[in-house]
This record gives C-alpha cells, sequence and structure tokens, in this order.
C-alpha cells in the first residue's frame, strides 16, 4: 500500500476496525491513530493489537497459543515484537517497519496505519476461515438414499385459480363448549361503522323547563363520615341580642327633639369619650432655633472676624518671609564656601607638589597623600 494519503490510509484502518466488531469508537480510535497526541496514538495502537489478536476471536487466539507467543504481561517492545513475529510465522505477513520504529510517538504514522489496515485484513481471513473449518466439523454427512425428500413446490395459482380455491373451502367447523356439551356455531366479529344518526330538530321551540334547585350541600343536621371534627360554635349563627329598650328610646328621643348644651353635658359625663384635641390654628408652633441677632450686632461680628483674619494672615506671610532670607543666607555662605581655592581640600589632605617639566621620573605615581592620625578638624560639621 503507497504512502502519501494519510486520510485514507486512516479510513482504510476504520473500515477494518468496524468489520471485525472494535468495541470503542472506531472514528475516534482512527483520529487517534493518525492526528492524536503522541500518548493517545501509542495507547490506541496498543489497545487495537491486543484486542485484535487476543480478544476478537477464539479462533486467532487458538493460532497465538499455538505459535507459543504470550503476549499477556509483557512490555510494549516484547509484545510489538511478539505481534511481528506471529504476523511473519501465521500470517505470511512482513511489516516494512522494526518494533523500534513502530514504537515511535512521533514518526511512521502513515506507515502504521497501513501495517494496521493490512494486519487486521489477514486477521478478519483467519476469522472466516475458522468459522467455515467449524461448520464443516458440526456438520453430519447423511447418505442420499436416506437423505429426507425437500419441501415440494406449491404452483403457482393465477388469480382466478385462487378466487375459485377460495369458494370451494368449506365452511369452519363449529366449536363444541367443553363446559355444556352444547355446539354453537363459530363466532365471528365483523367490525362494520355504524350508520350516520340524524337529529331533526322541530320548527316549534320546546318549552323549557326551569332547572330543579339543587338541595344544599352542607346542613348542620347532615351528619360528617370519616374524620372527627371539632365543635363548631353555633353561636355564631344565632341572631345577635335584642337592643336593651333605654337605648332605643334614648336614640328615638334624640332623634325627635334637639338637644341642647346641658343635655351634651349630661351625655358626656354618662359616656365619657376622648377630648377632640386638635393643634391651635392661630398660634403654631415654630420649631426651635438659635435667636437671631440683629443685623448691627452681626456686621460688629463680621467686621471683628474680618480683622482678625487679616492679622493672622500677615503673621503667616512675616514668617514665611523670614524663612526665605535665612535660606538666601545660606546659600550664599555655601557658594562662598565652594568657591573659595583650597575649599574642596579635606584638612586632612596635605598639598600636591607643583610638576615640572621635562623632569626626571622619581615616583612612579602621583596621588593625593592623607596623614594618619586625621585631624580633628575632619569630622567638623559644614554649616
Amino acid at each position: 500500500m503507497a504512502t502519501g494519503d494519510l486520510s485514507n490510509n486512516a479510513t482504510k484502518v476504520r473500515r477494518q476496525l468496524q468489520a471485525i466488531q472494535y468495541p470503542h469508537d472506531v472514528n475516534d480510535a482512527a483520529k487517534q491513530l493518525a492526528r492524536g497526541t503522541p500518548v493517545s496514538h501509542l495507547r490506541e495502537l496498543l489497545r487495537v493489537l491486543h484486542y485484535a489478536l487476543l480478544d476478537y476471536s477464539r479462533h486467532v487466539a487458538q493460532r497465538v497459543q499455538a505459535a507459543d507467543l504470550d503476549l499477556y504481561g509483557r512490555t510494549d517492545a516484547k509484545f510489538v515484537d511478539g505481534v511481528f513475529r506471529f504476523a511473519r510465522e501465521q500470517l505470511g505477513y512482513f511489516p516494512s517497519l522494526t518494533s523500534a520504529q513502530f514504537l515511535s510517538a512521533t514518526q511512521f504514522r502513515e506507515r502504521k496505519l497501513i501495517i494496521v489496515a493490512e494486519m487486521l485484513e489477514q486477521i478478519a481471513k483467519i476469522h472466516v476461515e475458522g468459522l467455515r473449518q467449524q461448520r464443516i466439523k458440526q456438520s453430519v454427512w447423511v447418505p442420499s438414499d436416506k437423505a429426507p425428500a425437500g419441501r415440494l413446490s406449491r404452483p403457482v395459482q393465477s388469480p382466478i385459480e385462487m378466487v375459485d380455491h377460495r369458494a370451494k373451502v368449506p365452511a369452519p367447523p363449529t366449536w363444541q363448549s367443553v363446559n355444556l356439551g352444547q355446539t354453537k356455531p363459530s363466532r365471528v366479529v365483523r367490525h362494520v361503522a355504524s350508520p350516520p344518526a340524524y337529529h331533526v330538530s322541530p320548527l316549534v321551540p320546546a318549552p323549557q323547563t326551569e332547572p330543579e334547585p339543587e338541595a344544599p350541600i352542607f346542613d348542620w343536621e347532615t351528619p360528617i363520615d370519616g374524620a372527627v371534627y371539632k365543635n363548631v360554635d353555633k353561636a355564631v349563627l344565632k341572631p345577635p341580642p335584642p337592643t336593651p329598650f333605654w337605648v332605643e328610646a334614648h336614640v328615638q328621643r334624640e332623634q325627635q327633639q334637639p338637644r341642647t348644651y346641658e343635655e351634651d353635658d349630661t351625655v358626656d359625663e354618662l359616656y365619657p369619650r376622648e377630648l377632640p384635641i386638635q393643634p391651635s390654628v392661630e398660634h403654631p408652633i415654630q420649631p426651635t432655633r438659635a435667636p437671631t441677632p440683629p443685623e448691627p450686632a452681626m456686621h460688629a461680628t463680621l467686621a471683628k472676624l474680618e480683622a482678625t483674619l487679616c492679622s493672622k494672615l500677615d503673621d503667616i506671610l512675616a514668617l514665611v518671609a523670614d524663612k526665605f532670607a535665612q535660606l538666601d543666607d545660606r546659600l550664599a555662605r555655601l557658594e562662598a564656601k565652594v568657591d573659595k581655592p583650597g575649599a574642596s581640600l579635606s584638612p586632612n589632605q596635605e598639598p600636591e607638589t607643583p610638576k615640572v617639566f621635562n623632569a626626571p621620573r622619581t615616583t612612579t605615581a602621583s596621588s593625593s597623600v592623607y596623614r594618619w592620625p586625621p585631624e580633628p578638624a575632619a569630622f567638623r560639621k559644614v554649616v
């Protein structure tokens, strides 16, 4: 099988997996073999070979056992060596890759697909041949003179002959009841559609009768079966007690005669009630506030505050100006010390000797010389 078409070879492997009834998803298996990750590719490759040689067919497993190959509990390299040996000796197929190349995770993927497809095809042929040999062994040979006659072929009848045959067929026999011993005709059930029913409405409408009033569903006298209910307080349904005569007389008298103020006072004493207390409209209650000072006093207070604020601001400006003056003096002193010759030298540093041109060289190098221990002036704070 030629290389150069990875998708076509993956499709062939998928078809062979379907032929051997691979228990897992054949589409995913072909995809992992063709373009899966290195780990999934090797795992699917070894799983396909294990199923094809050991789990697919009893006839193939017998051939593996007859070849004295122990493929269980082996490492990947030993397992692939045993598979290739079985292919060479039992299938007559010689793989084009070695065991190490076959176990490569990233290389020779298309050749692996070709090898797997061809090996699965040979394994399927072994399975079919084993089934045929098994059927031959299980078959029983019978002499021709003792062979049973085959089923006689029924002649083909035309539609007219079939109708005549049905007409000549006798009626079905009657059946006899076992219990009564009486002969009864056979029961035939015919499903015939019922004829349509026609209703003619009269010309004069019929008088409509009034519906009878329904009896009340619940009554106090109706016994209730089932669960035990609490006793209902029937006093609620009784009419209220009659109004006392003195109340009715009082109401009638009020309706007939106008009331006076003296009677109102008497009634208030007999029937006390809440006092109608309402807020006074003439003098409304104002919320509590601080007393507002008169305008002249307010102007005087504002003028005093303004004067105090101005004096505070003047003091602050004076302090700021003083600070700036001190800073200017300090900067002037520092500039004077920086510009002064010899100010850059440390008090502990000796002056360098002047250089003489074209003089014989007596020293190897010239550098600043410091005295030790240093003078106390070296630790003096520069102000």
